[in-house]
């Protein structure tokens, strides 16, 4: 009798790893393989609103002003999205606007006159929007190719190009042109944008004058 108990005690021992086997093979087994969800793709995001896109110009140029004016540029470089901040320290936007402090140029008047956009605002495949125009300052006007990317709800400063210039002349009346900033030499280099890789924010009603999407 205790011999036949032992073998079976032994045999129950050497089955036992083959029952774990299965009974761990049927756990990661699924019943039903659940269906694949459809991938959505998010909405492309619209050109904000008139009001919107001036505000947004009136806060990046006077901020660019400000800071010539106090030569402290951490708070433009703070209000940038997190590419800009990446690629302009304040050393960078301190020294690409270096003439303009020498020359001690002034646009405080942007934040009671419209800008002039000389081609129409768009939203890049990157989610990037770019507007391009100029201020009609004088005796110089402020002529500027921004790009902006969406920032948890925000636009924020993405890439700058920023030039000061005197209107052109024809005959004897002075005439302020609709004409892209230089591409030649930018008082800030251009870059292109890195795309977009966050999601989309919705289009949201802008309080009082802050710049939303």
């Amino acid at each position: 009798m205790v011999r036949r108990g032992r073998n079976r005690l032994a045999a129950f021992w050497l089955a036992l790893p083959a029952l774990l086997m299965a009974g761990t093979a049927h756990a990661a087994s699924p019943a039903s393989a659940a269906p694949a969800q459809p991938v959505v793709a998010a909405p492309p995001l619209a050109v904000p609103p008139a009001p919107v896109l001036l505000a947004l110009l009136r806060g990046t140029l006077s901020a660019v002003n400000q800071a010539n004016i106090t030569g402290n540029y951490s708070v433009l470089r703070d209000l940038g999205a997190p590419s800009f901040r990446e690629a302009y320290s304040t050393a960078v936007l301190a020294e690409s606007f270096r003439s303009w402090r020498e020359r001690k140029l002034d646009f405080a008047a942007i934040l009671l006159l419209d800008a002039k956009l000389s081609r129409p605002p768009v939203v890049g495949p990157n989610g990037a929007l770019r507007l391009t125009g100029y201020f009609p300052t004088a005796p110089l006007m402020v002529e500027f190719d921004l790009t902006f990317h969406p920032v948890a709800g925000n636009w924020r400063l993405a890439t700058i190009a920023v030039s000061a210039n005197e209107p052109e002349i024809t005959g004897s009346i002075g005439t302020v042109p609709a004409r892209a900033a230089p591409a030649a030499k930018p008082a800030i280099p251009v870059f292109e944008p890195p795309a977009y890789q966050g999601p989309m924010p919705q289009l949201l009603t802008p309080p009082g004058d802050r710049p939303r999407i």
